[in-house]
Parts: C-alpha cells; sequence; structure tokens
C-alpha cells in the first residue's frame, strides 16, 4: 500500500526510495505538529501556572531539592515559608546578608513548626514576643525516632542561622557571602528533610 502510494507521489521506480521519502515526509510532518502542539501547551501552561517563585535563580542548592520544597509548600499551602525562603534569595542578589540570614531563619521556623503541627495534630506552643523554644520541636523529632546524631545535625544549623540572623551578637558584623552561601545549604537541606519526614505520615 505504501509502496503504490508513494509511486505515484515521488515517481521512484525503486520502491526502498519510494518508501524512505513517504516515511520522511510523513516523520517530519508527525515531528513539527507534535513539537508545535508541545510549545502551545507549555506556552498555556505558563499563562496559567507562571514560574511560581524566584527561589531557582541563583542555584546555590540541587534543583531536585528546591523542587521538591517548592513542591511540598505550595501543596500544603504554606506560601508565608515559600515567600521567606524567595525573599532570602533576593536579599542575598542584593547585598543584604543579614536580611538573607534572617529571611532563611524565618523559612525554616515556619516549616519545622508547620511540620510539628502535621505529626503532633496540635500547635507547637510558641509565647508571643519570645523566641522559638526548638525544645517540643526536637522532641516531636525524637518521638518520630529520627537518630540522635541527625537531630543534633538540625538543631546545629538552627543555631547557626539564628547566630547569623541576630548580627548583634557579632558586633554589628555581617555574615559574609560566603557563610551567607553555606546557610542557604544547610537550612534548604534541613527544610527538605523536614518535609520529607512527612511523607511517611
Amino acid at each position: 500500500m505504501i509502496s503504490i502510494l508513494s509511486v505515484s507521489v515521488y515517481g521512484y521506480s525503486t520502491p526502498d526510495m519510494n518508501v524512505y521519502d513517504f516515511c520522511n515526509d510523513i516523520t517530519v510532518k508527525l515531528t513539527r505538529f507534535f513539537e508545535d502542539r508541545l510549545e502551545e501547551s507549555t506556552h498555556e501552561a505558563t499563562k496559567i501556572a507562571p514560574s511560581r517563585t524566584t527561589i531557582f535563580k541563583l542555584d546555590l542548592v540541587p534543583r531536585y531539592t528546591l523542587k521538591f520544597i517548592e513542591t511540598s509548600l505550595y501543596s500544603r499551602k504554606w506560601m508565608e515559608a515559600l515567600r521567606e525562603l524567595t525573599r532570602s534569595e533576593q536579599a542575598f542578589e542584593d547585598g543584604r546578608t543579614p536580611d538573607c540570614c534572617h529571611n532563611l531563619r524565618k523559612g525554616l521556623e515556619i516549616v519545622w513548626n508547620n511540620v510539628y503541627e502535621e505529626l503532633e495534630g496540635k500547635k507547637a506552643p510558641i509565647l508571643q514576643g519570645s523566641t522559638q523554644d526548638i525544645g517540643v520541636l526536637v522532641k516531636a523529632l525524637r518521638g518520630r525516632n529520627v537518630p540522635n546524631d541527625t537531630i543534633g545535625l538540625v538543631t546545629r544549623v538552627w543555631a547557626y542561622i539564628v547566630e547569623r540572623d541576630h548580627i548583634e551578637k557579632r558586633s554589628g558584623k555581617a555574615p559574609s557571602n560566603r557563610e551567607t552561601i553555606y546557610a542557604f545549604q544547610l537550612v534548604f537541606a534541613t527544610i527538605y528533610y523536614l518535609l520529607q519526614l512527612l511523607t511517611n505520615i
């Protein structure tokens, strides 16, 4: 069937050449068709759901970590946490490392509290105007059989970012770019780990 049709269209006496040209034309047209449909779909998806955050611009942490965090925060509607993390990147781009560390600390605090609420089924006890007491948050991790060395890492990351958030403790000295980038990597890795705990509930 293909050979008869291609002979009448292409005029080759050799069936193989007719079949080759026929298949080549079909493949090119189909490929172009699907490429056009994909481009249209991508364009429509971008209009419906434009780039949701600017977290990805600096590539300071692995993309799979960012994607998991973004998806998890959006699905749970934890927009406040996502806003703080987005602001932290903008602050870094602007050279405001103290603000960047403040936003990172807030983002981690919000996520940790929200994770606590999902794990424990109740709000974390926080006194108005006081510094976050991570004791209850640590206790919740222990209750989920999180290894002690992992809990130790989480608490040290918390201490690291709190120290750089409160520059008055550092005689007003702003965190360096190197310290701030390290803070990004630590905080995002910790948030990733905390969110992973919820996948096993």
